[in-house]
């Protein structure tokens, strides 16, 4: 009996010794909760935070607009923040507008970083305006990620882009010289008057495709370099674009594409502006980009995109494809551009359904008008 009493008490203590420790580990937990949550918080702030600084960089749809007031843009970063970027440049003597839409690597804060590095890049060669054929603007852009990125992989020390436009700018002041002195040869000595307006226009297009050449030359020597260094591992630091500059004057599209595509609808016509199967940045096999001209109608419908919407899983668990995106686009090309804006997304929640979004995506659409620009 005694013995029984006893262990009834030490089942007791036990029991009380369990209780007090399971009120610690209760009040550890909630400790753990508040620091879990305060942490979420602060992570969901820094979120919101790192999307208004995206979305600084990135160009409004009324500048957008103002190029193309027939338009419209979508724009969905898997999560807040995200890899796809697009870009925007319309100059300011209306010679040239330039448009692009790119996906940087990953998307979520890594991916916005890096979408914010491709914005930087193409800013700093616009204003620099080394060149305006976009093939040479994605050659420029893939030189400038491998320097920005060569302490990961060598100490070798390649031509900045500072560098590159002092040197162009020295290939322009010669360029500027040899113009006063073709300029005094054509000038009537008597009236002081140009005698063949369009031997202006061919000289100074003549002048800008040598300038183009000496900086493509330059380009391919930097490469070069690089194509000696072992990397070493899959860097995967790197840009798909689709980039597209119109000269509204001329009724014409210059296009050059780094894994991306652009396509034009003319009247239920399909064109492709196929773009090069290399990124921009470090690859194992590096092929040259190249450019495309195109000659735009007035009705044609010029569209940009990532792989974001094509790649997206719904149906049988299966992705949506490039076949059935070119589909979908040739379907409702005729409609309004807030009407295909408003098709886009209803098709794209209804192929989705209740997966989960997949990647990042942005697809612009434009229809070419030329009065816009009379």
């Amino acid at each position: 009996m005694r013995s029984s009493k006893a262990e009834i008490e030490k089942l007791r203590a036990r029991i009380e010794y369990l209780e007090r420790e399971v009120e610690k580990y209760k009040a550890r937990c909630q400790k753990m909760k508040l620091s879990y949550d305060e942490q979420y918080k602060e992570l969901e702030e820094n979120i919101e935070y790192a999307k208004f600084i995206q979305q600084a960089f990135l160009p409004t749809f009324d500048e957008i607009k103002l190029s193309f007031p027939q338009s419209f843009l979508i724009y969905l970063p898997k999560n807040k923040v995200g890899g796809d970027f697009y870009f925007h440049h319309h100059d300011q003597a209306n010679e040239y507008v330039i448009f692009a839409v790119g996906d940087a690597t990953g998307h979520g804060i890594p991916g916005a970083l890096l979408s914010m590095l491709g914005l930087s890049m193409l800013n700093e060669i616009v204003r620099y305006q080394l060149t305006l054929n976009p093939a040479l603007i994605l050659e420029l852009m893939r030189l400038n990620l491998k320097f920005i990125f060569r302490r990961l992989t060598t100490s070798f020390r390649p031509t900045t882009l500072d560098e590159l436009f002092e040197t162009y700018l020295f290939d322009f002041i010669t360029f500027i010289t040899e113009s006063v002195r073709y300029f005094l040869t054509k000038i009537n000595p008597f009236t002081f008057k140009w005698q063949n307006i369009k031997d202006l226009f061919s000289f100074s297009s003549y002048m800008r495709a040598v300038l183009d050449k000496r900086l493509e030359y330059q380009i391919q020597q930097q490469s070069a370099l690089y194509q000696l260094i072992d990397i070493g591992k899959d860097y995967s630091f790197s840009f798909d674009l689709s980039l597209g500059l119109f000269y509204p004057g001329k009724n014409k599209l210059f296009y050059s594409g780094a894994n991306l595509s652009a396509l034009v609808l003319r009247h239920g016509e399909l064109f492709e502006l196929k773009g090069v199967r290399n990124p921009i940045g470090f690859y194992f096999e590096e092929k040259k980009f190249q450019l495309e001209e195109f000659d735009l109608q007035d009705g044609d419908t010029v569209y940009f995109f990532s792989d974001g919407y094509k790649d997206q899983l719904g149906g049988e668990n299966q992705k949506f494809s490039s076949k059935r995106f070119k589909a979908l686009l040739t379907e409702i090309s005729e409609l309004s551009m807030d009407g295909q804006k408003e098709a886009l997304y209803s098709y794209f929640r209804f192929w989705k359904s209740d997966f989960e979004q997949t990647d990042d995506i942005t697809v612009a659409g434009i229809r070419w008008s030329k009065e816009v620009y009379s």
